[in-house]
């Protein structure tokens, strides 16, 4: 499997990898291991041996974003993200997108940025206690909230029948069926 790489074919070779394509497939393009890739790119094109700098794997966006690498993956899909690169050995992430994403990644209460492993609302009190509110309420509070939420329903049945069907299609679509 060694074969000499023609060196007209070394820009086209540079330019693959510079896009992220992984040694290993470029190697097989030419009958060549990965290592004789590499070899040929440290020395004819040493600039493009790396992928390009705007191009980061996941685990480098997952720390960008804070997150795990399942649920970076996720968030990617929910924003329909897409990688610049995916293949069977490694995927490559733009740079920029990365940063949007944990741009996005701001407290539901206050739109302050999210502290790593913090999905909602971030560690302030007052965001604390806005959030779980509902929670924290008197029972006759509650049971008064119960009757205006009863009564809203009765005038607003179609409404109210709408927001059943999604949460039912919701609940459906995580496999709580």
């Amino acid at each position: 499997m060694t074969q000499k790489i023609p060196l007209e074919d070394g820009p086209i070779i540079a330019q693959k990898r510079r896009k992220g394509f992984p040694l290993e497939k470029i190697g097989q393009e030419y009958g060549v291991t990965r290592e004789g890739i590499r070899r040929f790119l440290r020395d004819h094109y040493p600039d493009s041996l790396y992928p390009s700098p705007d191009l980061i794997s996941i685990s480098e966006a997952k720390e960008i974003v804070g997150v795990s690498a399942d649920t970076f993956k996720r968030m990617a899909q929910k924003l329909e993200i897409k990688p610049e690169y995916s293949s069977r050995f490694i995927t490559w992430w733009s740079r920029n997108l990365v940063n949007k994403m944990a741009s996005r990644r701001v407290c539901r209460i206050c739109g302050e940025p999210l502290p790593k492993r913090h999905y909602a609302i971030c560690n302030n009190e007052r965001c604390r206690k806005e959030a779980y509110a509902y929670r924290n309420r008197s029972p006759e509070a509650r049971a008064a909230h119960q009757k205006a939420v009863s009564r809203w329903q009765k005038e607003h049945p179609e409404a109210y029948e709408e927001i059943r069907r999604r949460v039912w299609l919701k609940r459906r679509h995580k496999g709580h069926a």
